[in-house]
């Protein structure tokens, strides 16, 4: 129980982080910049045009490899709006603190996520 309610300490905690609270803020405003709402429309809209593209062309009829063209495009206008970019660099923030907590409380358990096969 102790273990518990120490997850749930460090819950409020994270969340009282000025750090999470600034991911917080940017996403609250990515999720109503009219901008990037369009650019991740337009990137969503290629993304399913190439996907339909390789179900129905292949991967290298010239239909597809325009798809794909588009779609790259598309998500590299949606990455390099400055506001995405600012919220990229304050989520690889928290990620990192994440992956820290993790590694800190798995650090005492033995886990082979990916054993060896032995033959």
């Amino acid at each position: 129980m102790d273990e518990l309610l120490s997850a749930f300490e460090l819950h409020d905690l994270l969340y009282q982080d000025q750090r999470m609270l600034r991911l917080i803020e940017l996403e609250n405003k990515l999720s109503s910049d009219e901008e990037v709402l369009k650019l991740a429309r337009i990137k969503d809209e290629k993304m399913e045009n190439y996907n339909s593209s390789l179900v129905n062309s292949g991967f290298d009829s010239d239909s597809t490899k325009l798809a794909r063209k588009e779609f790259i495009a598309a998500k590299e206008d949606l990455m390099n709006n400055p506001k995405v970019i600012e919220y990229m660099q304050a989520y690889v923030v928290i990620r990192d603190l994440y992956n820290e907590i993790n590694s800190i409380i798995l650090k005492g358990f033995n886990i082979d996520l990916c054993p060896k096969v032995t033959r």
